[in-house]
């Protein structure tokens, strides 16, 4: 209690003395004397005359100083009234200070002019505040921040004239006046100005506040305050927030003059800076703007840009190396998008600046708006395709690169059609539906692009082409620039192609019970002449490819070919399972490139010549050749033409040369057009070929049976995975085997061998030998059946009618053999003249037998029947036993059987298969 009754009694007396100290020092001062004295004062601080109407010293606590009708910098600056609050303890130390100052009614001229000489400033003190302002915008593109932080810092840094300065009432008159370089003078009024700054000395802190209403000759600009704070460290913050400022109002400071720019709208937000070090800190906006509207140059060309209402927010960090912008999104009626960049330090015009721009959800009315703004030679190529967009959005857009600050600003000014190096943009759309030509449509795509530098990838794409779904895709493209140049690429033309669905069950059909190693399988080489489906958007042409099975789909090489006319070579890989896919590396090469690959010989039609090309269908996406290499069918080459229509895909001029002999030729045609099934047709003609590697490709036992087997087919069917191929095939076949053996284990022959063990010279051989075996068959649903099969050799002689079921096991037999018996009886009595018709007739047989055979192929039961003797004389007697329905077929094969064997067998050209029943 008594320490702080003594500390109370020293600061009385302490206060005491001062106001006598003070009362004594002022009592020599007479009213003039001390307005002089203060105008004295003033021009040595201001270093200009000053002037006032009245000056009066209150006494009491604290002294005080009111001043009235002030004049500075020679009229510059007017003051109404002022009010000086002497500092106590400064009049103790000899050294009189003022505490506070408040101005009230001033009002502070101060003109800008921008000439041949650069920028001149009045009043004075000005002059020197943006001197030390300038000094300070070491950084053109940073000026009007640094411009501001080294004012601010100024005022926070030491007390100007008093601790601290109030302002009531005021307004300043800016006045920028650019009429020698062409300009206008224009005058904004700081009106109702009102603030302070506050240095706290003990606390060694500072504060700042000022608040202002921009008026100019057309009314109201909007407001705008300022704060600002220094902590003893050093640390400073300072703040402003604007309310509906004109944005007309910076054109001076943006076109050096106002003339030939345009900027309205009003804009309110907060400006907050936060920095330690001269140059450097965090710096964070958060504004909004209305009804904003300006011209900006696109190609040279001056274009309106309106926007009804954007915001923006970013937080912008400065270091000693680097300028950062992150957490930046700019966000309008339509469109947002988020910013971020890194620009090196100290920013200038040269300065490499790395930027992403991300945009989120456009639709495509804002998409062909933005394409409007991209250089000319893009924007060329990119409407079309954007003219084909029929609905669908893009969920995400996301811009990378990396430039110098002038490069970036000349791409956004059109002034460049280069884009920067290094640029590289991301784009994710969704259910995008797009018109091909007139009639094809790409539905629901969905992808992942990308595009960087001069290649494009497409990640994960998937959709449908005229309702029936595509494959995933995934592409990667190097030089699509080369694309983009071509002529051709401004042409998008329809193709009447369909989505080959199936290609999914044929592959399955054609793996699922394959035992060939991969690498035994054989490549195939194709030739496009003409490629363009929808999926391509543009066609392709001179295509060279080799495709190679693989373990679940294919891989296909691209030697060589143009697309849109554009050289190009990559590579293809297909999946058929789990899902279908394709991955795609294609690679636009130079002319020369495709030049040397067209010169190199190309492996197609190395074997056996083809006919001339056959016209294709004027409905047709897609034709040329293709060779399959030698491989595990026992095929030394396979050459052939096709071209496709819609789904189908048609074959012509096949043309296989086989081992160890014999030659295929025909035409087939495959329909790709379902996801479950291929429906299909086939017309084949087998010449010379080998009966025991035939059958061995088919799966029976080697040496089963042997010959030179002649084959003309034409059948009809759907391949269904898991089902057999012959399970919904119709058509006919025309076999002629010769010159060959049959083992006696044939189930069907044993059978019958066991039915007539009496007969002997049959049933005791090994194998049968035979000079020839034909029939015509029909196949019905993968029922095989036949009126007459004849097997003539020097160990037999048969005849046989009936049916065998192909398609289902046990793959039951049902049919009726007619067995010539005493072959060595025959041939002698056949060399006796006129006994030879007496008594073997017409068929040349002596003796006949006839049995059933009945029961599945493995195990079939043959059973002998009695003969029937009708009739007169030895022969007639014998073969009227035989089943009518084998006479009749014995008579059908007379004309074929006559018919020559080199040539196109007699009535091919009846070879129709017959109409499909069902979904066959």
């Amino acid at each position: 209690m008594q320490k702080r009754l003594t500390r109370a009694l020293i600061s009385l007396g302490v206060t005491v003395g001062a106001v006598a100290a003070g009362i004594y020092l002022s009592a020599g001062l007479g009213p003039e004397r001390l307005r002089a004295e203060v105008e004295r004062v003033l021009e040595q601080s201001t270093g200009s005359p000053v002037s006032m109407g009245s000056l009066r010293l209150v006494l009491g606590f604290p002294i005080h100083l009111d001043a009235r009708d002030l004049r500075l910098f020679a009229g510059a600056l007017t003051i109404d009234a002022a009010s000086a609050r002497v500092d106590i303890f400064s009049l103790l130390r000899g050294r009189p200070r003022l505490s506070r100052l408040t101005l009230d009614g001033a009002h502070l001229r101060i003109q800008r002019a921008l000439g041949a000489q650069g920028t001149a400033w009045s009043p004075r003190p000005f002059a020197g505040l943006a001197e030390r302002a300038s000094r300070a915008e070491t950084e053109p593109l940073l000026a009007p921040l640094q411009g501001i932080e080294a004012t601010v810092r100024f005022l926070l840094t030491k007390p100007l004239l008093a601790d601290t300065v109030e302002l009531r009432r005021s307004r300043v008159s800016y006045v920028h006046d650019f009429s020698d370089r062409g300009g206008r003078i224009e005058t904004i009024w700081f009106a109702g100005v009102h603030g302070s700054l506050h240095h706290r000395q003990l606390r060694g802190d500072a504060q700042l506040f000022l608040a202002t209403q921009l008026v100019a000759l057309d009314g109201p600009r909007g407001s705008i305050e300022w704060e600002g704070t220094r902590e003893r460290s050093g640390a400073m913050r300072i703040s402003m927030a604007t309310t509906e400022l004109e944005l007309a109002t910076l054109v001076p400071y943006l076109s050096g003059g106002g003339a030939g720019n345009r900027l309205r709208g009003r804009l309110s937000g907060v400006a907050d800076f936060v920095t330690t070090t001269p140059g450097q800190g965090q710096l964070r906006l958060d504004l909004v703007t209305r009804d904003f509207e300006s011209v900006a140059k696109v190609d040279g060309i001056p274009r309106a840009v309106l926007v009804d209402e954007f915001s923006a927010q970013m937080q912008i960090g400065l270091d000693e190396r680097h300028l950062d912008v992150s957490l930046a999104r700019i966000a309008g009626p339509a469109l947002a998008f988020d910013l971020e960049a890194i620009v090196e330090r100290p920013v200038g015009s040269e300065s490499n600046a790395g930027l992403a721009l991300s945009l989120r959800d456009i639709d495509l009315e804002q998409a062909r708006a933005l394409i409007d703004w991209l250089p000319e030679r893009i924007r060329e190529r990119a409407r079309p395709i954007a003219a084909s967009l029929l609905a669908g959005r893009i969920a995400a857009v996301e811009l990378r690169g990396g430039a110098p600050v002038q490069r970036w600003r000349d791409v956004v000014a059109g002034r460049t059609t280069e884009l920067p190096r290094g640029l590289s943009l991301h784009a994710d759309v969704e259910g995008i539906s797009v018109s091909v030509g007139a009639v094809d449509r790409l539905a629901d795509v969905s992808a992942r692009v990308t595009w960087s530098e001069d290649g494009i990838t497409v990640e994960a794409a998937s959709g449908s082409l005229n309702g029936s779904p595509l494959p995933t895709l995934d592409l990667a493209f190097k030089g699509v620039a080369r694309l983009f140049e071509s002529e051709h690429a401004r042409q998008v033309q329809s193709s009447g192609a369909a989505s080959l669905t199936g290609l999914t069950p044929l592959w399955s059909y054609l793996t699922e019970d394959a035992d060939e190693p991969i690498d035994q399988v054989p490549s195939v080489w194709i030739e496009f002449d003409h490629l363009h489906h929808p999926a391509l958007i543009w066609p392709l042409s001179e295509v060279l490819t080799r495709f190679e099975p693989t373990e679940h789909g294919a891989h296909l090489i691209l030697s060589r070919g143009r697309w849109a006319d554009v050289p190009l070579h990559g590579t293809m890989d297909l999946r058929f399972r789990p899902d279908r896919h394709i991955a795609v590396r294609l690679e636009a090469g130079s002319a020369a490139e495709v030049q040397s690959a067209a010169a190199s010989p190309i492996p197609l039609g190395e074997h056996t010549e083809l006919s001339p090309p056959s016209t294709a269908h004027e409905a047709a996406w897609a034709w040329g050749r293709f060779e399959i290499g030698a491989g595990a069918w026992h095929q030394r080459a396979t050459q052939g033409r096709f071209h496709a229509v819609e789904g189908q895909i048609r074959f012509e001029d096949l043309d296989s040369e086989l081992a160890p002999e014999g030659r295929i030729w025909g035409s087939a045609m495959l329909d790709l057009s379902l996801e479950d099934a291929v429906p299909y047709e086939l017309r084949v003609k087998l010449s010379e070929g080998d009966l025991d590697s035939l059958l061995a490709q088919a799966g029976f036992a080697p040496g089963v049976a042997t010959g030179r087997l002649d084959l003309n087919v034409a059948l009809s069917g759907t391949i269904r995975p898991g089902a057999s191929a012959l399970a919904e095939a119709s058509g006919l076949l025309r076999m002629e085997a010769r010159d060959g053996s049959i083992r006696r284990s044939v189930p069907p022959v044993l059978a019958i061998a066991l039915a007539s063990e009496s007969l002997r010279g049959f049933s005791s051989r090994d194998r049968l030998r035979y000079r020839r075996c034909a029939s015509t068959l029909s196949l019905e649903r993968g029922y095989l059946s036949t009126d007459a099969l004849e097997i003539d050799g020097p160990d037999v002689r048969l005849f046989a009618s009936g049916g065998l079921d192909l398609a289902h096991p046990p793959h039951p037999i049902d049919a009726e053999v007619v067995l010539f018996l005493f072959r060595q009886l025959d041939r002698a009595l056949d060399k006796i003249p006129l006994l030879n018709v007496l008594l073997l007739g017409d068929n040349k047989n002596l003796v006949a037998a006839y049995f059933g055979l009945v029961g599945p192929w493995e195990a079939p039961v043959a059973s002998s029947k009695p003969l029937r003797t009708l009739g007169e004389g030895p022969g007639d007697v014998l073969i009227e036993g035989i089943p009518k329905i084998v006479k009749r077929g014995i008579e059908a094969l007379g004309g074929w059987i006559s018919a020559p064997r080199q040539g196109t067998p007699a009535g091919e050209e009846n070879l129709v298969p017959p109409t499909q029943r069902g979904d066959s």
